[in-house]
């Protein structure tokens, strides 16, 4: 990747994911950034969400299907709840930036996420819906 080029909010590259996390892919994949440009600057860590060709799915709120785009061999979609952390050896070519229309969609993906993945762990916290949690509710009556 070109050294020079100021990694910014927006752009896809096709970067290499180093390790398998959960369902995340190991291997090379396009990706695109999601970190604000102000941290971008500042970090050498860049958070970045997956894309897919696979366009299963497509009507989910963390999905965004993207047009043809010059840079992209296929059609594509983000995947804005398969995100990862990158750094700058990671990227291995600059494909091409959404236009500021489209990364709303990819934003708002994201924060739905964001949402999500914030109201299952608050609710595991509170030991919503786990068996053993209702279980023990049920033998205190009991008694």
């Amino acid at each position: 990747m070109d050294e020079n080029r100021q990694v910014q909010q927006g752009d896809i590259y096709f970067a290499r994911i180093p390790q398998q996390r959960g369902s995340i892919q190991a291997g090379d994949r396009p990706v695109v950034v999601i970190s604000a440009n102000w941290l971008n600057r500042a970090s050498p860590v860049f958070r970045v969400a997956l894309l897919t060709s696979q366009l299963k799915a497509a009507g989910m709120p963390t999905h965004v299907v993207l047009p043809m785009l010059k840079g992209l061999p296929k059609q594509s979609m983000v995947l804005a709840e398969q995100t990862a952390e990158l750094v700058r050896e990671d990227f291995l070519s600059y494909r091409c930036t959404l236009s500021e229309e489209l990364y709303k969609d990819v934003d708002r993906a994201v924060r739905h996420s964001i949402r999500m993945k914030r109201r299952r762990h608050r609710n595991r916290r509170k030991g919503c819906g786990h068996r053993s949690h209702k279980s023990s509710k049920r033998k205190k009556r009991k008694r």
